[in-house]
């Protein structure tokens, strides 16, 4: 009964297929590409058609795809391991695999992102979007049976920066060959990912764990529990990181495997950097600061979850609470104190009483499971969860600048997030995953005209109450009345002005950030992200007693041609960093005063 509900709630949900034809014909299409373009560069390097056709390369899957658990918006990543002659600059090049995808007519969107901590070709092909990573090797060939944990490939790797993009294939190998099934891990993965999904709590970029996080966490419980199904499976999932120690000092890590299994061969070694960066609580402050310590289970151990912050771990921990109330709730079957305990009750005791309930979860009746599944993957009513908003909307005179300037926007965002949480009266931000094509928000002050290529980022905000009365104790804060976003807005703007590349990859971009009533919201949001009419919730944070408006509201944009004399010492400070045409205008428009006086 169990078993068929999940597998319907899945089917339900339209999710791609473990090995779906589409996404195995875009994964040949780009290798496909690879190897002409490994070809082409070997002949221009002095090889002859023969020996540039016997060079090859191999495309190494990771993420989503590589463990087979697609979900409806997944890309196809993959790590194109080449030979020593192929360049990391013939990767980018007019003349090298941009200017080949750039001539397909099935590829749309193609965005180099030259700079980022591992450099990538993004692009969609034939509707599925594909992230192109480049690892060079220190070999003539690369063989047909080379796998992400080949011999000492990370040894054959020439840069650090290769060890970087073959990382992901690394993890997603050792994912695979250290669960005890794979296919109740595969299946338990994409339930969780469609969770994540739908509760907005998916996106490594905005503070929340990524794939590889979920993928690590769901491999955990599947060696905790070697004989599960996938519906127990879940139910542990959310029961055990319900309880789990983060956000502690230092928080419990979730390890996959010991030190001893993650040995590399005695004749290779990881580049010194890379080394010194290796997870090592003991030796780095910054590893024992994590909130979520969640370890790869390959060297270098990495955190995957590195940029959570204390507001999305609160988010986080709320969502596990209300998943693990649900199967309480619905399901109603209590574990039993030997499931909880294996110290205190012992290996053997353990075993058998999670054989008894899991056999309880798996014989509770279909229509509960039903019920439990359509409430566990309910859509976040993001935007009846919160009062105001700070909303950030961008635009551009294309497509393809917008393209541009939404995913550099998009990896500062997290800078915001944590700037607005220093604020004193700053009680949590909430991050939306996803921008949106939607109309600017209404508000009393008139924004210059926008260009038709628009999306707006949304940042949920709850402020402290006021307190009244005077008296010592932690509650005792200053009056709302004093809060002022304009520095926080300032500081991050002038910090995306700084983008090296703003004036070659998105001349005419445009930035907006200004506080937002619900009131105020665009009515084309998503019907998803908004409860019905009857069904509203109301934030249980009071209303703060002052005009939000004059205390908050606020934009700011970015202008090609910087206003003389009106920008004050934000302004200033941009103009003397960049170029005029990556100043921004800093002047808050037709506002009262911030703050009191």
């Amino acid at each position: 009964m169990a078993s068929a509900a999940l597998a319907e709630a899945l089917r339900a949900a339209d999710l791609p297929e473990e090995q779906d034809p589409r996404y195995r014909g875009v994964f040949e299409r780009v290798e496909s590409l690879v190897m002409q373009w490994v070809q082409r560069v070997g002949v221009d390097s002095g090889l002859s058609e023969a020996q540039a056709a016997e060079a090859g390369a191999k495309l190494l899957p990771l993420g989503s795809y590589a463990h087979g658990a697609l979900t409806s918006g997944s890309d196809i990543d993959v790590a194109a391991a080449v030979p020593y002659f192929v360049e990391r600059s013939h990767f980018f090049e007019e003349s090298g695999i941009i200017g080949l995808l750039r001539g397909c007519e099935d590829v749309r969107e193609l965005q180099a992102v030259r700079h980022a901590f591992v450099p990538v070709i993004k692009f969609v092909l034939r509707d599925v979007p594909v992230d192109l990573l480049l690892v060079r090797l220190k070999l003539p060939q690369i063989p047909a049976s080379l796998t992400a944990e080949s011999d000492h490939l990370v040894g054959r790797c020439l840069e650090e920066v290769d060890v970087h993009s073959l990382n992901g294939a690394r993890v997603a190998a050792a994912l695979r060959r250290l669960v005890p099934n794979g296919a109740h891990f595969r299946a338990t993965l994409r339930a969780v990912k469609l969770w994540s999904e739908r509760r907005g709590i998916n996106s490594a970029s905005h503070g929340f764990p990524g794939g590889v996080a979920w993928a690590i966490l769901v491999a955990r419980v599947c060696q905790l529990n070697p004989t599960a199904e996938p519906y127990a499976l879940l139910e542990r999932f959310f029961s055990t990181w319900r309880t789990w120690k983060f956000g502690t000092s230092p928080a419990t890590p979730v390890l996959l495997t010991g030190a001893e299994g993650l040995k590399l061969s005695s004749d290779e070694q990881l580049p010194a950097k890379l080394a010194a960066a290796d997870w090592n609580p003991a030796r780095n402050a910054r590893d024992r600061a994590y909130l979520m310590p969640v370890i790869t289970p390959c060297r270098p151990r990495l955190c995957s979850t590195h940029s959570i912050t204390r507001s999305t771990l609160a988010i986080i921990k709320a969502e596990l609470e209300r998943a693990s109330s649900l199967f309480e709730r619905l399901l109603r079957p209590a574990p039993p104190p030997e499931l909880l305990s294996v110290a205190t009750a012992g290996a053997a005791a353990a075993a058998a009483a999670a054989a008894v309930f899991f056999a309880s979860l798996g014989a509770a009746p279909r229509e509960r499971w039903t019920a439990l599944l359509d409430e566990l993957f309910a859509p976040c009513a993001f935007f009846d969860a919160h009062r105001g908003f700070v909303a950030v909307q961008l635009s551009a005179d294309s497509a393809a600048q917008l393209l541009h300037w939404k995913g550099y926007v998009s990896s500062r965002l997290r800078k915001l997030m944590v700037l607005l949480e220093r604020l004193e009266l700053m009680g949590g931000v909430h991050p939306l995953a996803t921008p949106l094509a939607v109309p600017p928000c209404s508000s009393p002050t008139e924004l210059p005209p926008a260009p038709a290529h628009r999306v707006t980022f949304f940042i949920g905000i709850r402020l402290l109450s006021a307190v009244a009365g005077a008296g010592a104790g932690a509650n005792n804060r200053p009056k709302a009345s004093h809060v002022d976003l304009r520095p926080v807005l300032e500081e991050w703007i002038e910090h995306v002005c700084g983008w090296d590349e703003l004036a070659a990859l998105c001349p005419s971009a445009q930035l907006h950030a200004r506080y937002t009533r619900r009131a105020e919201l665009p009515a084309e949001l998503p019907p998803e992200l908004r409860l019905p009419p009857d069904g509203a919730e109301a934030d249980e944070t009071p209303e703060v007693e002052t005009s939000l408006e004059s205390v908050l509201g606020a934009h700011l944009e970015p202008s090609r041609k910087r206003k003389q004399g009106g920008a004050g010492a934000a302004g200033a400070r941009a103009a003397r960093r960049h170029p005029p045409a990556l100043a921004y205008d800093g002047t808050i428009r037709g506002l009262p005063p911030l703050v009191d006086e």
